[in-house]
């Protein structure tokens, strides 16, 4: 966990951090643990606070340096989020290491030509139009697709969390998490326990130990009530309660998927959903479907009935662009199936994510980075 000091445009200083995990399960939203920091809000009653977003992507960024080398060379990626790039069809690639052997990343397109140059020490996904990404010096901004800085909003240090929907959860000095926009003001006080990004036009939050969602005035839709949320995806959010055990049995933590009034669509009755939540990725339903784990923690996928419909696999990730990645034995490869179940690009890769923008991430045997598109031909590796 990670906390990041923010400065906005000339005196306002603000404190980012990445959300916990909460085990594996809350990866995206607020945590409730922060450093001490001071900021100045410009557009809320919470003047003098800190402002601490929560975590919604994942680690692959780097942030231009006045002493990094910008010179292009062999790509080489390791982007451990895939969260949305809105189209902008940039993603983070790692190239050469500089003079003090640093790997320094930039951003490539779909034919894999840098578009933005190595420069920096870490670089994330696109979101929201923006990047956060690491100076060599360690400290954090955000870039748009051009890869200039964000002058309004400066990390001092720590991650810089993505913006969704023009937003990005906040918490400040006293504790409390709100929401902040692209220039550091407060658009919803710091007033939560913990916080998840908009999608939808709702956010998951959490007061005293219970999650419900707000729309975007801050104002509660749906009360909360759920001892996990996600948010929401194709009209649907995981979100877990506790049922009661049968007979001497305990009772159990299972989730299901609720609408947008709060009621369960599909009963809680799974471990997990989505466990694997390395590109925090806007909700659980993608194309139709959503993969969860049952028991013995095997992957399956559901539809929107909640009936099972493929696997079960030993890992996977979600659905996207008709294709999803899955590993279907111990110490196996993983490789691509359709939604038949058939595998489209065969098991051959030593780790494998979901697609976005027409590519998706892989680990080539026997260790190197790419990119692959959705046919499996290698667009871009590492040397």
């Amino acid at each position: 966990m990670k906390g990041l000091w923010v400065k906005r445009a000339g005196r306002i200083v603000v404190l980012l951090l990445m959300g916990s995990l909460v085990g594996l399960l809350l990866a995206g939203c607020s945590s409730t643990q922060q450093t001490a920091s001071r900021a100045t809000s410009t557009t809320s009653a919470t003047t003098g606070s800190s402002l601490l977003f929560g975590r919604t992507s994942e680690p692959n960024d780097r942030t231009p340096s006045s002493t990094s080398s910008t010179t292009a060379v062999t790509p080489h990626t390791t982007p451990s989020s895939t969260t949305t790039t809105v189209g902008l069809g940039l993603f983070p690639a790692r190239g050469p290491r500089n003079e003090d052997w640093v790997w320094l990343w930039g951003y490539i397109d779909r034919e894999g030509h840098y578009v933005i140059a190595p420069q920096f020490r870490k670089a994330y996904v696109f979101s929201d139009g923006l990047a956060a990404v690491q100076r060599l010096d360690q400290t954090y901004g955000y870039i748009d697709a051009n890869g200039e800085f964000l002058p309004q909003i400066e990390v001092i240090s720590g991650f810089a969390p993505r913006f969704t929907e023009g937003l990005a959860p906040a918490r400040a000095d006293g504790g409390k998490v709100g929401f902040i926009d692209k220039q550091g003001n407060w658009v919803i006080s710091p007033r939560f326990d913990s916080a998840c990004p908009y999608t939808e036009g709702l956010a998951a939050v959490e007061i005293d130990g219970r999650w419900g969602y707000v729309d975007r005035t801050g104002s509660f839709v749906i009360p909360p009530r759920f001892l996990r949320a996600y948010w929401f995806s194709e009209g649907l959010a995981a979100a877990a309660i506790e049922v009661p055990g049968s007979g001497q049995e305990p009772a159990q933590t299972k989730w299901g998927y609720i609408d947008k009034t709060g009621q369960f669509i599909i009963v809680p009755q799974f471990l997990y959903a989505n466990l694997n939540r390395y590109r925090c990725s806007p909700g659980d339903f993608h194309e139709g479907l959503a993969d969860i784990v049952v028991e013995g923690y095997k992957r399956c996928f559901i539809d929107r009935a909640g009936r099972i419909v493929l696997g079960p696999y030993l890992d996977a990730f979600g659905f996207s662009e008709g294709l999803a990645p899955v590993l279907t034995q111990e110490g196996g490869k993983w490789g691509y199936i359709d939604k038949a179940g058939e595998f489209v690009i065969p098991p051959q890769f030593e780790n494998a994510f979901p697609f976005e923008d027409g590519l998706a991430r892989v680990v080539i045997p026997p260790g190197s980075n790419g990119y692959i598109d959705t046919t499996g031909r290698v667009v871009w590796s590492s040397p």
